[in-house]
């Protein structure tokens, strides 16, 4: 009996290295007929990923609350609410060493939640901060950071 989808996949590993090899041989063809398409389709490209994006963070709602508080000052902050200054800012604890590099929500916005991504995200351990607390901190530097902050606490004691 025929079956379409093993007919695909053997067809598609035959001709992997022959699309491969056009691909090199025609890079400026394609990256002009890219344009073009991409110029034309602008608008309708532009509505598909927006979708796509909106799609894709509202999947990681429950994994990650829709509502929680700063892990510092404690003020309410929302994940997807629209609002920069009540959204949840997602902190690099380890100096920028985890897996997700850059903004974790771009990373939320491209992958869609399942369990592969869930493991890649609970890996990183980021904070949950709100706006304020995530710029009082740096993100390369902490320990000197904390120190010196508590040494300026510790002077400050002194004069009472």
């Amino acid at each position: 009996m025929y079956n379409h989808k093993k007919y695909m996949k053997e067809y598609n590993a035959k001709n992997k290295e022959r699309r491969r090899i056009y691909r090199e041989d025609n890079k400026e063809k394609i990256s002009l007929y890219t344009k073009k398409y991409n110029s034309k389709n602008k608008d309708r490209i532009k509505s598909r990923f927006k979708g796509y994006k909106v799609r894709n963070l509202k999947s990681w709602e429950g994994y990650i609350p829709k509502r929680t508080k700063c892990q510092m000052c404690g003020v309410s902050i929302y994940l997807n609410s629209g609002d920069s200054a009540t959204a949840i800012n997602f902190d690099h604890r380890y100096g920028g060493t985890e897996v997700i590099k850059g903004y974790p929500t771009r990373w939320l916005i491209s992958h869609k939640r399942n369990p592969k991504n869930e493991k890649i995200w609970k890996s990183c351990d980021f904070g949950i901060l709100c706006r304020e607390c995530n710029r009082r901190i740096p993100t390369i530097g902490r320990d000197k950071f904390l120190r010196n902050l508590n040494r300026y606490l510790q002077k400050g004691k002194r004069c009472h």
